[in-house]
């Protein structure tokens, strides 16, 4: 029964469209197309986003269900870490330098 009020009420919205046409000369501006199909892109660009979240939630819930770890086979890298041990060395000779000439200083105040 619903469905024939559904099928009913379709073959009226169409028939009523087809009966009341009116003819318009309408102009579209080039601005107007352009700023269409930017809004277009726009919610393609977002629907894709939100069914790569989703993808990826349901995707890792079925992992979890059958208990499938991504990450079983992969090894992982030590962090290498450079270190250059000439600036260091510099820094410490240069703070020795100040050192001893404040030492050097304070004598020299001490004998006067």
């Amino acid at each position: 029964m619903k469905k024939i009020k559904v099928i009913y009420s379709i073959i009226c919205a169409i028939s009523l469209a087809l009966i009341f046409q009116v003819v318009s000369f309408a102009y579209l501006d080039p601005s107007v197309v352009t700023y269409l199909v930017q809004a277009i892109a726009g919610v393609v660009i977002a629907g894709g986003a939100v069914f790569i979240v989703l993808w990826r939630k349901f995707r890792k819930k079925v992992s979890k269900t059958l208990n499938i770890d991504e990450n079983k086979n992969k090894t992982v890298e030590e962090d290498v870490v450079i270190t250059d041990d000439s600036v260091n060395t510099e820094s410490t000779v240069d703070e020795t330098t100040n050192q001893t000439e404040n030492d050097n200083k304070e004598e020299t105040e001490k004998q006067d």
